[in-house]
């Protein structure tokens, strides 16, 4: 249901069926608004996000590691 509130019927069922990959960019910015008291099913349509748990998944992530849960691996790979 906060898929279809989020991006509709159409998106809905297009991206059921297959991964979406988000940016580091992404993933920061959705936990930020978050944190800054928007609501999981408006991050959700401004980013294009699917389903809620995955903004869960990155919010918990963020409180585990910072910043530092986002990087890309190449940038992790550097260090």
């Amino acid at each position: 249901m906060y898929a279809w509130k989020a991006i509709g019927t159409e998106q809905c069922c297009i991206c059921s069926s297959r991964h979406i990959a988000y940016s580091s960019e992404v993933k920061l910015a959705a936990v930020r608004d978050r944190l800054n008291g928007i609501a999981t099913v408006d991050v959700m349509e401004r980013y294009g996000i699917t389903n809620r748990n995955i903004v869960k998944r990155w919010m918990r992530e963020f409180r585990a590691r910072g910043e530092a849960a986002f990087e890309s691996r190449d940038e992790s790979m550097k260090s």
